[in-house]
């Protein structure tokens, strides 16, 4: 997430979640068992929009049902 503009950056589960729209505990699994693109810094969870939108684009074959405007 190097050089990530403040208005591009996700923080917190709730945030990431809603953007994916799916639940926070669906968005820490895929974040386990997928590799989501989000990071733990500073003790708050942040990811980039722009990141989760390749990274659901890349994916949207394998996993439905996820919102692709990010």
């Amino acid at each position: 997430m190097d050089g990530v503009r403040e208005d591009d950056a996700l923080i917190g589960w709730k945030a990431v979640a809603a953007a994916l729209g799916v639940s926070t505990s669906t968005a820490r699994r895929w974040t386990r068992e997928l590799e989501l693109p989000a990071y733990k810094l500073g003790g708050q969870v942040r990811a980039s929009r722009l990141e989760l939108g390749r990274w659901v684009r890349e994916r949207r074959r394998r996993v439905g049902g996820i919102k692709e405007e990010l």
